[in-house]
């Protein structure tokens, strides 16, 4: 098993609020390109297959990136995420 945490400060490691519901918002997004995960609280578990090729490794990499991206931009649109002053996305650029 693997699962991805969103946390709103990795310093702290403090949850983001359970209002935003970030686990659904990223599983059903990716559910939407072919990937399926299961949201827990903040968490997203996947059960991927114990012998994986370099393609699957990519697939699965590649199609979180895109749905985390595309749910911090509809977040940040929303108002509940906030850039930093810098004016720079929370993401690394693509």
């Amino acid at each position: 098993m693997m699962c991805v945490e969103y946390v709103k400060d990795k310093a702290t490691r403090e949850c983001l609020p359970d209002s935003l519901n970030i686990s659904r918002r990223i599983s059903t997004r990716c559910e939407a390109h072919g990937l399926l995960v299961r949201p827990i609280g903040h968490l997203d578990v996947l059960s991927p297959p114990l012998t994986m090729t370099r393609a699957d490794v990519d697939f699965v990499v590649g199609t979180l990136e895109i749905a985390i991206r595309e749910t911090v931009d509809e977040l940040t649109r929303e108002g509940a995420l906030r850039t930093p002053a810098t004016g720079r996305n929370r993401l690394p650029p693509e």
